[in-house]
């Protein structure tokens, strides 16, 4: 996606979620992505970076609180109540 960004759009607040273990550079191509964003000019208080700790790629889909919670879906669900 980072070869579509420009400054000419706009784009809406985004959350950017890693895992600490995840694939091979992941995090770094991730970081480069905002990175781009950031060169653009784009409102970086728009923009969230969440890394999910003693985690691989996407096995934090499933982890719950001790409330029984999915915390990647409550995630999720606060960060678009905070934008709407």
């Amino acid at each position: 996606p980072m070869f579509y960004i420009n400054g000419k759009e706009k784009y809406p607040p985004m959350e950017f979620v890693v895992a600490d273990n995840d694939m091979l550079n992941r995090y770094e191509q991730t970081m480069l992505l905002i990175a781009i964003f950031k060169n653009y000019g784009y409102d970086m208080n728009k923009i969230k970076l969440l890394v999910q700790e003693n985690c691989e790629h996407c096995s934090y889909d499933f982890k719950m609180d001790e409330n029984g919670d999915y915390i990647f879906a409550n995630e999720i669900y606060d960060f678009i109540k905070s934008n709407c």
